[in-house]
């Protein structure tokens, strides 16, 4: 995974993180006085021994997160060490599907929040792309325009590494 230590102001964008093993396996972990905007990414598939989280904040960190996918986890979708975390760390437009502890630990849930199997192509090889009828689909939060020649207009973006666009999610200050 991603690690970040004592980092003020990173902001993360269209990530993928998968299969991770280990003793504690987590996509995204912030430490110490990190603090981070994640926007439009995807982590997969993670087992520890000792825990697995999709993204975890530790005591000093702060985390906003938008348009994320976070399934088949081992323990936490997205999780919190920090004293009052609902301060510290929020997250909005996600799906957070098939944590094994709790979709969300010490986080504060906005708008836009599912849990649903985020139907991915084909995860086992490697494919995440969404499958048409997913429920992450124009539901990842801000504004992207249409693909070229497609004739539709502007809508909301897709959730995962390959929704958004650098300009989409204003909270995350054009990833």
């Amino acid at each position: 995974g991603l690690g970040l230590a004592d980092v003020a102001g990173a902001q993360l964008s269209h990530l993928l993180v998968h299969d991770l093993q280990g003793r504690w396996a987590q996509g995204v972990s912030l430490s110490g006085a990190a603090s981070a905007a994640l926007s439009f990414s995807t982590v997969y598939g993670l087992e520890g021994a000792d825990g697995a989280d999709g993204v975890a904040v530790g005591e000093g960190g702060s985390l906003t997160a938008s348009g994320l996918i976070v399934a088949e986890v081992g323990r936490h979708g997205l999780f919190s060490a920090a004293p009052n975390a609902d301060d510290a760390v929020t997250v909005a437009y996600s799906d957070v599907f098939s944590a094994g502890a709790a979709a969300l630990s010490n986080v504060e849930a906005g708008d836009g929040m599912i849990a649903e199997d985020p139907r991915f192509v084909d995860p086992a090889a490697g494919d995440f792309a969404l499958q048409d009828g997913s429920p992450c689909i124009d539901t990842g939060g801000g504004i992207c325009e249409a693909e070229p020649d497609s004739g539709d207009g502007a809508h909301a973006c897709d959730m995962g590494h390959l929704g958004g666009t650098a300009d989409a999610w204003p909270g995350a200050g054009g990833l």
